[in-house]
Formats: C-alpha cells, sequence, structure tokens
C-alpha cells in the first residue's frame, strides 16, 4: 500500500475517505483528521474545519503543517492502524 500523499492530496483523499489504497469509514476519516488537528495551532485548526466544513481551501502554510503531520501518522502504519481501528 503506498502511503505517500501530497498535502493538497492528503486533504482530498481524506475528504473522499481514502489513504492510499485503503478505503475509511466517514468516523475513521473523523478520527484520523482529528488526531492530525491535534498537531496544528487553533487558527490551522479552524482552517482545516473551514476546508472539511465549507470547503474553503486553507493557506499554503496550514496545508504543509497538516501534510506535515498526517505524514507522520500515515507512515507509520501500526500508529495509521490503531487510529482508524
Amino acid at each position: 500500500m503506498n502511503q505517500n500523499q501530497t498535502g493538497s492530496n492528503v486533504l482530498t483523499s481524506l475528504l473522499s475517505g481514502k489513504i492510499g489504497e485503503r478505503n475509511l469509514t466517514t468516523h475513521q476519516a473523523n478520527k484520523l483528521i482529528a488526531t492530525i488537528n491535534t498537531q496544528l495551532t487553533p487558527a490551522q485548526q479552524d482552517e482545516i474545519k473551514g476546508f472539511f466544513v465549507f470547503n474553503e481551501a486553507p493557506s499554503m502554510s496550514t496545508r504543509s503543517a497538516f501534510q506535515t503531520a498526517a505524514q507522520t501518522i500515515i507512515q507509520n502504519l501500526p500508529v495509521l492502524n490503531a487510529i482508524v481501528a
């Protein structure tokens, strides 16, 4: 399974419920997004919420921060599996 995603691809993949070849339920995607958000500032969390709730594009710095946090989780399969279990 290829878990490597780019910043905007992670966001759009999660929006569609996919990470790599894995299909996530809405609940699993929400848990993963919530976990990733813990690594972001409150302002960045608001931008990510705006993306998922209102389809507003987050800033480049927020996309980058989200991608970095997401990669840390996505590339560690035991952690990813525990989050989406």
